[in-house]
């Protein structure tokens, strides 16, 4: 048995609410909504065809106060602060510096 509460009135309610975001999170939402009536993890992968840890990361995510929970994090690169940018590179031959 699955370790995830997910009511079928919370999801419901969020779906009404999902138009005004991303359609991925309405997606979510009929993942949740299938697991919340099915009961069945694995059945719900099969019928939507993702991988378990695809429902399992946003199954942990889900918050019921909160439909943002739900929409995809701002990638940001290793080694790479935000909003910092990188200046572009040269192209063609790299310049010498002149000897001492």
């Amino acid at each position: 048995m699955s370790d995830f509460r997910v009511s079928k009135e919370d999801v419901l309610l969020l779906l009404s609410r999902a138009v005004a975001y991303p359609a991925e999170v309405g997606q979510r939402l009929q993942w949740l909504l299938h697991f919340a009536e099915h009961g069945s993890i694995r059945g719900t992968c099969r019928h939507f065809g993702i991988p378990r840890t695809t429902f399992y990361r946003w199954a942990r995510r889900f918050d019921p106060l909160n439909i943002t929970s739900l929409v995809d994090l701002p990638t940001v690169l290793p080694g790479k602060p935000v909003g910092v940018s990188v200046p572009p590179q040269p192209r063609g031959r790299p310049q010498r510096l002149p000897r001492p």
